[in-house]
């Protein structure tokens, strides 16, 4: 969403520098054009500091400290691992062998909806593939299936750094392509990844 809003102003010529920084309800985002390409745009985004105390994510879960990781979660008749933590926005990451097997539609909004996120949460599937890349499925809060997630690469590559299966910097591949994800524990993360311009037009009102 935010290099979306970064492409606009540098494309429209309403912001001309190449370090863009876009104040959200989540924090300030500062965004930085690596490159530019006819209408296609690729920053690096700061997206703060991943929050992973579970009071701040809010998760209703025992442990008073976090990260919370591998948490058994009953989900009608059977139990999901998942660790916990927010982008701004709460998420709950699960992991699986194949994806392809991964029950996205059915278990999707089953977490969504678990009585332990008082404001409900968005939910991703990963199948970690080597250290440095991991491939990911989304389940977002209020939408349902997506191809692409900025937040939801975020925490996905925060998962798996956490549960020790992959390492900074981390490829995420999507059903759109791929994203960037740089995170040190402790630390800022940043997220790489492209906005292109597909059409313009006018809207009435």
């Amino acid at each position: 969403g935010v290099r979306c809003l970064a492409a606009y102003l540098c494309r429209s010529g309403l912001h001309t520098s190449e370090m863009v920084r876009i104040r959200t309800v989540a924090g300030m985002k500062r965004l930085e054009m690596k490159s530019r390409e006819q209408n296609l745009f690729v920053f690096r985004s700061s997206m703060g500091m991943p929050i992973l105390e579970p009071a701040r994510i809010p998760a209703l879960v025992p442990a008073q400290k976090g990260p919370v990781l591998r948490h058994s979660l009953k989900v009608e008749y059977e139990t999901v691992d998942v660790t916990l933590s927010s982008m701004g926005n709460p998420h709950c990451s699960t992991f699986w062998p194949d994806l392809a097997q991964a029950p996205v539609s059915q278990l999707g909004p089953m977490l969504e909806n678990h009585p332990i996120f008082p404001n409900r949460t968005n939910v991703e599937f990963i199948q970690v593939l080597d250290r440095h890349t991991i491939r990911v499925a989304f389940w977002e809060r209020g939408v349902g299936m997506t191809m692409a997630s900025g937040t939801g690469s975020s925490a996905a590559g925060v998962a798996s750094i956490l549960n020790g299966l992959a390492e900074s910097p981390v490829t995420v591949e999507t059903v759109l392509g791929k994203l960037f994800v740089e995170w040190q524990p402790e630390g800022e993360l940043y997220l790489t990844g492209p906005a292109a311009f597909v059409c313009e037009g006018d809207y009435a009102l």
